[in-house]
């Protein structure tokens, strides 16, 4: 595996989703007033995402963010940039500190450091130095784990009597669960709690009986209904992949927060004052609300929260508010656009604005234009091919003749050049430029497109096909094709292919944002 790949998942995963956590952070507040808890939700969801799935999906903005004479093509732009600054960065701090010092072991070592920061041996020690800090985040979070049930284990317990369990299966089927989880009454427990995806488990105090058991076997049901338990093991997936960065760990504890208040409102749909209040009851009376057990390491509801949260919780339950529809469907459209965009991480390759081939060749007999009416319905006829595609910009040519055939000119609006078909009166191209895009002077493209380059052949292959299609005579006359020169100017990226023959000609072909041949001209000298 090359550390390449784990590069460009963390720095996009990092920087995109720690956005996403701030802006859940900034939102969540207002959020629960306008829109409700569990649509708050969708934005958790969608930081979990991008945290923890390794998916790029072409955007041809990122065309533009990847480094200049960037030679590694696996590394995407943003993880190239963070790459080429972290380089630059340290290059220059070490000129400016110790450029002038004396040859010392120090700066022996820190110019080592500083040429690892190049040649990949620092991104290998990275990513060993990442893969030890999650494997033992995952060690202490399943270490934690097992002290959990130990300790539950060690307390004494009970099963639900035979009334209780009937009002298990009464809620079970209120909620549309099949399977009945199993419940025990531990001495000891602060408050209630789930936990285990497959078969989950309701522990409850030992001491509750009566409207404050029915109200924390609803409360635990509702979490089982809405897979809060697999919530827990997401949050605690994206804290192991991403141990290095705080911002994970507290949108992991305000998650859990937040996910509890979705499930009150669960849980409450519809619900009467005195409902409200039943359910609230055992919230209110909650010991040991300093300790929020289980901890942020277990996937498990949280018997306790701390004493805001716990407040928190109590006031919405007991003084509701109801959300607004229109924010409801923004907020929701919001979050689909946001889901469109997170993973547009991976540059856009040219292939797809590769014209398709599909009309008749442009001569399918013999020809003969004698006549401006014939020859400006042939010159139509060529801007109109896929490939050319020029026909729209055609402002009342102008068409001459000499010895050599026809000429037609035209100027397209806010062209700087004119433009110009050449072609003789059997039909046979003398030369083409498309005026209204000139490339001039090109930039360098990160990763140039070569001749042997995967692009480039295909575009290659195009430019042969157009070739050997509407113009039979300069099919017959080159040998091969070389890409002399890609580049880009103006948003636009093109490439400068050579046709190599007895007499050479040169296209050059827009690659971005459409495809189209812009130029077709015989080397003169």
């Amino acid at each position: 595996m090359r550390t390449a790949t784990v590069f460009n998942f963390l720095v996009e995963a990092t920087l995109i989703g720690s956005a996403l956590i701030a802006l859940t952070l900034v939102l969540r507040a207002p959020a629960r007033r306008k829109v409700g808890c569990r649509l708050l939700m969708l934005l958790w969801a969608l930081a979990a995402l991008r945290l923890l799935l390794p998916i790029a999906l072409p955007n041809p903005v990122m065309n533009w963010l990847k480094p200049f004479y960037s030679q590694d093509a696996g590394i995407r732009p943003m993880a190239d940039q963070v790459r080429v600054r972290v380089g630059d960065a340290a290059h220059d701090l070490y000129y400016k500190a110790l450029g002038d010092a004396p040859a010392t072991p120090l700066r022996s070592l820190v110019w080592r450091v500083v040429y690892a920061t190049r040649n990949g041996r620092l991104s290998r020690l990275a990513l060993t130095v990442y893969l030890t800090g999650a494997g033992l985040c995952a060690l202490w979070m399943m270490t934690q784990h097992g002290l959990f049930l130990w300790q539950i284990r060690r307390r004494n317990r009970r099963r639900l009597s035979p009334k209780e369990q009937a009002l298990l299966a009464a809620l079970c089927c209120q909620y549309g669960i099949k399977r009945l989880p199993r419940v025990w009454l531990i001495n000891g427990l602060p408050g209630s709690c789930s936990f285990d995806v497959l078969q989950p488990v309701i522990l409850l105090p030992a001491g509750a009986d009566g409207a404050d058991l029915s109200a924390m076997l609803e409360r635990e049901i509702c979490h089982i209904r809405r897979h809060d338990a697999l919530w827990g093991v997401v949050r605690n997936l994206c804290c192991v992949l991403h141990w290095f960065n705080p911002l994970v760990w507290v949108g992991a504890y305000c998650a859990r927060a937040d996910m509890c208040l979705a499930t009150d409102e669960y849980a409450l749909r519809g619900a009467d004052e005195a409902a409200r209040q039943a359910y609230a009851r055992p919230l209110i009376h909650t010991a040991d609300t300093r300790r929020a057990r289980p901890a942020i390491t277990l996937a498990a509801t949280p018997m306790t929260l701390r004493d805001r949260q716990l407040a928190l919780r109590i006031r919405r339950i007991l003084h509701p508010t109801q959300p607004v529809r229109g924010w409801r469907i923004a907020f929701a459209l919001c979050c689909a656009v946001t889901l469109a965009a997170m993973f547009a991480t991976a540059e856009q390759s040219s292939l797809a604005n590769l014209p398709t081939l599909v009309s008749p060749p442009l001569r399918q007999a013999a020809v003969t234009l004698d006549s401006p009416e014939a020859a400006e319905a042939y010159a139509l006829s060529f801007l109109s091919l896929e490939g050319v595609d020029a026909a729209g910009t055609l402002l009342s040519p102008t068409l001459t003749k000499d010895e050599a055939g026809w000429t037609a000119v035209w100027y397209a609006p806010g062209a700087a050049l004119e433009s110009r078909l050449s072609f003789t009166e059997a039909g046979a191209l003398l030369g083409y430029m498309d005026g209204s895009v000139f490339p001039g002077e090109l930039q360098p493209l990160p990763v140039p497109i070569t001749t042997y380059s995967g692009e480039g052949q295909q575009w290659c292959a195009f430019l042969s096909a157009f070739i050997q299609t509407h113009l039979p005579e300069l099919w017959d006359s080159y040998d091969a094709m070389d890409i002399v020169a890609s580049g880009r100017r103006d948003g636009e990226q093109f490439l400068t292919i050579a046709l190599l023959g007895e007499q050479e000609w040169q296209a050059v072909v827009m690659i971005s944002p459409a495809g189209h041949l812009v130029s077709l001209l015989p080397v003169v000298g």
